[in-house]
């Protein structure tokens, strides 16, 4: 079994524990002894987080301000 394992769901193991998807436990832990059909030793595919340059990945960032002499032209919310 692997060190860490993460739980499947959305739910009440104990009735002092709630679990959200893909927290992640250590395997030891004894909710997850006890409650071992809760728990997976992989992270759900949603939940794994990527930074490389893959297709999926956008690395898009809007430009937030404008350039030295640049203007814009946009208007202001609740003024008339």
């Amino acid at each position: 079994m692997p060190d860490v394992v993460y739980a499947t769901a959305d739910t009440w193991v104990t009735e002092f524990l709630y679990t959200r998807r893909g927290e992640m436990f250590y395997a030891t832990d004894p909710a997850v002894v006890a409650h071992p059909a809760s728990f997976q030793s992989e992270p759900p595919p949603d939940r794994i987080r990527r930074t490389d340059n893959s297709p999926d990945f956008d690395q898009t960032v809007e430009q937030a301000t404008a350039n030295p002499g640049e203007t814009r032209k946009t208007k202001r919310g609740g003024r008339d």
